[in-house]
């Protein structure tokens, strides 16, 4: 007598399992305005369920009164080909060759109802029905593992290569029952029907799993993201801000040249009268423009911050105060002219600008400088730059980070050429 599990009771067990879990999947579907993505995966494991449900009803009639009930069995089939194509309509979507995993569904079970209606009722012989039905799932199994790997995002590259290393392995063992199907028919090789029984319902179990786990990794993402930017303008909020100095200043410990951070801090000036005169919708955009300045004015490695509601902080790495001001001043230029040209507004900015040393200065420390220059720009009449007279303490001369681009797209300090 074998310890291992018979067909007939796996196929009652997965039945109620997969059953549960498809319950599971739609119950989220319900509660999802999002895609269609929990429906999908909810009736792949729904027509598994059926499935092996009917393969469980079957054994149970063929042991009592000894019938194969071959239209049963058929049905059965027909069951696990819908499961299949369920799944490849779930996986579509983040295939770059969805639409071919589709239409090697369809194919596939096109081919496996020819070959099992061909095996039941012209060749008698119901172990070659057994050898057809292993033979298809191997090949539809085998292309639809080359066919997944291939993510249109490359966030879904793990969880695809995870798709694609079950699939796989569903194939080689499909492969392997064909031939013990041939050699020694259907119903004397229990393990080996059970084993793959077993294969198929954690492939079928595993896939909406294996993506909801992979779903919520990125809703995790993103929400860490999310909580480092600002919503209005897309730049990071303070506590982005912080993050970045931390990173910084763990570089500086470790000797990086760019243990020298120029800081510049940015204000609107009279931001409320622009509101005021404009409407909010205006100062709104005029926000906007500032974003898009800092970000077309910085290098990549640059870090651009809305500090508060009309300040902005910029952090560049590896600079000297005579760079930093340079392109402090560049920012003011750009900004004034991307302000009348999108809204007719005349508008300006002030800034204060320092270098602080990352390895031994806090961030707070550092801003507080920078926002006390841009203060005296700001008492002296707005619309200027004012330098931390301390800065010159800073070695003149430093390498910019990064290596230089094409020619005319950079100047000498390594900053993009407005």
């Amino acid at each position: 007598m074998s310890a291992f599990p018979d067909p007939l009771s796996l196929a009652a067990s997965a039945s109620v399992l997969l059953g549960i879990l498809a319950l599971a999947l739609l119950g989220l579907e319900a509660g999802d305005p999002g895609p269609r993505t929990y429906r999908r995966w909810g009736l792949a494991c729904l027509a598994a369920a059926f499935a092996f449900a009917v393969e469980a009803g079957l054994g149970f009639a063929a042991s009592s009164n000894g019938d194969g009930a071959a239209g049963w069995s058929l049905l059965a089939n027909l069951l696990l080909g819908a499961t299949f194509i369920a799944l490849a309509r779930a996986l579509a979507p983040v295939c770059r060759n969805g639409s071919s995993l589709i239409r090697l569904a369809l194919a596939a079970n096109v081919v496996h109802v020819a070959a099992a209606t061909a095996c039941y009722w012209l060749a008698g012989d119901p172990r070659w029905h057994s050898v057809a039905s292993a033979a298809v799932a191997a090949l539809a199994f085998g292309a639809a593992s080359a066919i997944v790997v291939t993510p249109t995002r490359p966030q879904s590259l793990r969880f695809l290569r995870t798709v694609s290393a079950l699939l796989a392995a569903t194939s080689v063992f499909a492969l392997l029952r064909t031939g013990l199907a041939a050699v020694l028919g259907p119903g004397r090789d229990v393990t080996g029907e059970a084993t793959l029984m077993l294969l198929a319902t954690a492939t079928v179990a595993s896939l909406p799993l294996t993506a909801i786990v992979h779903g919520h990794r990125q809703l995790l993402v993103q929400l860490r993201q999310s909580a480092l930017l600002d919503p209005l303008t897309g730049l990071v909020n303070r506590r982005g801000l912080a993050q970045a100095w931390t990173n910084l200043a763990a570089r500086a410990q470790r000797g990086d040249q760019a243990w020298h951070i120029g800081v510049v801090m940015v204000d609107i000036d009279d931001f409320k009268g622009v509101n005021q005169r404009h409407g909010q919708a205006q100062g709104d955009l005029i926000l906007q423009i500032v974003a898009d300045t800092l970000r077309q004015t910085g290098r990549r490695y640059d870090v651009a911050c809305r500090f508060d509601s009309e300040q902005f902080c910029m952090l560049l790495p590896g600079v000297t105060i005579r760079q930093a001001q340079s392109v402090t001043e560049r920012i003011r230029q750009r900004f004034a002219a991307l302000a009348i040209e999108r809204t007719g507004i005349e508008a300006s900015l002030s800034a204060g600008v320092t270098v602080s040393d990352a390895g031994s200065a806090t961030l707070q420390q550092a801003t507080d400088v920078a926002d006390q220059m841009l203060h005296a720009a700001k008492h002296e009449g707005q619309n200027r730059s004012r330098v931390d007279p301390d800065a010159v303490r800073v070695v003149s001369g430093m390498k910019p980070l990064g290596q230089p681009g094409h020619p005319g797209t950079q100047d000498q300090f390594g900053f993009p050429l407005v």
